[in-house]
């Protein structure tokens, strides 16, 4: 057991030194909070930082965050490391607000060595925390996290129109998923409907099985997702490949 907790100590350390010396080498970091914490508590933050680095990279940010416990509003936050970068503007948690954001990642080993391939991302949010409503899309190359997690690329695109008959569509794909426990080949998943009435379809295959499915439900907010299994079909034999860092009881 103390072993364990001295391994935990030495990651903790490990993982908050860049933090740390991102701190130390801010020559101009400028910051300011304001707010209260009695009845609906909410918070404004300004803040700064230029001529700064990080994992030897330069680093750069500036934004302000208006928040509440059920609402984000008045916000615009920009953030800059070497050529990654990611913006965001907008609020979210009233019905007319709109939340946009957007990620351009070429390298994401510069934020962490762990981590590697390109991320892009846009999309905008809209309306209440609790039933949103927006579209995303994604594009995702060759994302790795350490050496046994790895997918060679991801492509996504979501649309949800607001109220309970908003329209739902949405279109997902994979390929080349590694992890200790399961590889796969490719992956897909569709749906298309309303929120509360829509079809899902899921399909997976790698040379040792191939899947699909196909379900039917909607999104309730008092219960969650409710549907059922309309179809499923599996060829050949699932394997799930057991790791000797996971213990399964």
């Amino acid at each position: 057991m103390t072993e364990e907790i001295q391994a935990g100590r030495h990651n903790a350390k490990k993982s908050i030194r860049p933090i740390l010396e991102t701190i130390r080498r801010c020559y101009q970091c400028l910051f300011s909070v304001a707010g209260h914490l009695a009845k609906d508590p909410q918070a404004k933050l300004d803040f700064a930082v230029t001529n700064s680095h990080l994992r030897q990279q330069p680093l750069s940010a500036h934004g302000k965050l208006s928040l509440s416990a059920s609402r984000i509003w008045n916000s615009e936050i920009m953030l800059q490391l070497a050529r990654d970068r990611a913006e965001l503007k907008g609020g979210l948690g009233d019905p007319d607000d709109a939340l946009a954001f957007s990620i351009e990642a070429d390298n994401l080993g510069a934020f962490n060595p762990e981590l590697g391939g390109q991320v892009r991302a846009t999309g905008t949010l809209r309306g209440k925390f609790s039933a949103p409503s927006g579209q995303i899309d994604a594009r995702i190359n060759d994302l790795s996290w350490g050496k046994n997690y790895h997918i060679a690329a991801l492509q996504a695109t979501a649309r949800l129109d607001k109220g309970e008959d908003g329209a739902l569509a949405l279109d997902a794909s994979l390929q080349g998923v590694a992890t200790p426990l399961l590889q796969l080949d490719r992956a897909s998943m569709n749906a298309q409907g309303t929120r509360l009435r829509h079809v899902l379809k899921f399909t997976a295959a790698n040379p040792d099985f191939d899947l699909e499915s196909q379900l039917a439900g909607g999104w309730h907010n008092a219960s969650g997702w409710v549907g059922q299994v309309v179809d499923l079909r599996i060829a050949g034999v699932m394997r799930l490949r057991s790791s000797p860092r996971h213990n399964w009881k």
